[in-house]
């Protein structure tokens, strides 16, 4: 096995945030939730159905 000779220690204790959970009091949560998951399956099945047209 080769070392590479790059030190990836500084990603072992690097923080991600999940900013998922956090939105605008203003914003129906779960209404925002819906409308993403239905966009996200629109442009899936949208995808699907290109792919199957040749051109």
């Amino acid at each position: 096995m080769a070392v590479s000779g790059v030190d990836y220690s500084a990603w072992d204790h690097i923080y991600v945030s999940d900013d998922e959970d956090i939105t605008s009091p203003f914003v129906d949560t779960p209404s925002l939730f819906r409308m993403r998951h239905r966009v996200s399956s629109e442009t899936c099945c949208s995808r699907e159905v290109w792919s199957l047209i040749p051109g």
